[in-house]
């Protein structure tokens, strides 16, 4: 059986390599900051205006 070579794709837009611990609290601060903000975003359904 032969070997196969893995092509690596792209990142999507979602996804992030953290490289340091400067990035890691940067990513960790987002992510609990961000539900705090929910009510003031205009793609929140709660805010489209109709």
């Amino acid at each position: 059986m032969a070997a196969q070579l893995r092509v690596p794709r792209p990142l999507r837009d979602y996804e992030h390599i953290i490289r340091n611990d400067n990035d890691l609290q940067n990513k960790t601060d987002y992510i609990e900051s961000n539900p705090l903000l929910w009510d003031k975003d205009d793609e929140n359904p709660v805010n489209v205006k109709k």
